[in-house]
């Protein structure tokens, strides 16, 4: 018996006074396949599930029930799990190795639902808070072709703050540690 042919096939027309034996075969089968498959897809679901899925009778429409209701939580797993990788912060009891874990999993589910996170966003993630730098105030144009000049974090860290300082009124930008 074939129990997916409610589902490859369309549903034939309803029958009618008129129509022929070789129609009512063709509705009988593809009727019975239908019963059959929507039985077998009520009953594997649990209850929890079942009681969000809109009722159907029809095979094909049912499952397509089934694929929107799952769209719909996949979507709030990945806003979950990017809420969980933007929080998710080392603690030494753990350690390094298990955090890595952790995200490089947490970027792997993503993946799965069509949400790749960049390597560029896991590296700027895990950065300490003393590491990330912020510009202040805007260039005024004197400096171009300059990467590291007064006032960068690049060199003495504790120096940092009164060269970013004293270099905001020479017209450089000024860069400070959050």
């Amino acid at each position: 018996m074939n129990l997916d042919y409610a589902l490859r096939v369309d549903a034939p027309a309803a029958l009618m006074a008129e129509s022929s034996t070789e129609q009512k075969e063709v509705y009988e089968k593809w009727e019975c396949s239908n019963r059959i498959f929507l039985m077998i897809m009520k009953g594997a679901t649990t209850t929890a599930i079942r009681g969000a899925i809109p009722d159907s009778e029809y095979a094909k429409l049912y499952l397509s029930h089934i694929e929107k209701q799952f769209q719909d939580s996949s979507k709030a797993h990945a806003t979950t799990l990017i809420t969980k990788m933007v929080t998710l912060k080392y603690s030494r009891s753990n350690g390094v190795s298990e955090h890595i874990l952790q995200m490089n999993d947490m970027a792997s589910q993503l993946k799965g639902l069509d949400m790749e996170i960049s390597e560029g966003f896991l590296l700027k993630s895990e950065q300490p808070d003393s590491a990330q730098v912020a510009i202040i105030g805007p260039s005024k144009g004197k400096e171009k072709g300059k990467k590291f000049g007064k006032g960068s974090v690049q060199g003495n860290k504790s120096a940092s703050v009164t060269k970013a300082d004293k270099a905001s009124s020479s017209g450089t930008r000024r860069y400070t540690t959050l």
